[in-house]
């Protein structure tokens, strides 16, 4: 460590002109705020905290109803459920016509279907194994 002081060394100097009155000036001026208004700084206070509260709340709605908006326009919208719809419609038409599956296989509405089959096992007589199987429950 060396010697030398860490410090900025004090310069006393005589004052310069500015710093120096004369009589001449008349009396000193008053400095400036050495008198503040407590009820005027009080109400000055409660209006700038009433003013930010204001902008907070003006903010606050805007950013709900854009945020909103968005989600209506984004996640709300018909345009979205457009090749739903589409998808939908295929499959329903495909479900209540008539058509080929392939070469050896068509298929026929839903309804028809199962008027078919309930047909088919109202005509069908019963088997004597089919028969014993009931008679045991």
């Amino acid at each position: 460590m060396s010697d030398t002081p860490h410090e900025t060394p004090v310069h006393h100097t005589e004052p310069d002109a500015w710093h120096q009155h004369s009589a001449d000036e008349g009396a000193p001026q008053l400095e400036h705020a050495a008198h503040a208004n407590p009820t005027a700084l009080a109400i000055t206070f409660i209006g700038m905290i009433l003013g930010v509260a204001f902008v907070i709340v003006v903010l606050v709605a805007y950013f709900n109803n854009y945020v909103s908006t968005i989600k209506a326009e984004k996640q709300e919208g018909v345009g979205i459920a457009a090749p739903f719809e589409a998808s939908k419609a295929e499959a329903l038409a495909h479900l209540d016509g008539y058509g080929w599956v392939d070469h050896d296989t068509v298929y026929i509405p839903v309804e028809a279907a199962m008027d078919r089959v309930v047909q088919r096992y109202a005509s069908a007589t019963p088997t004597n194994e089919e028969l014993s199987l009931t008679d045991a429950d």
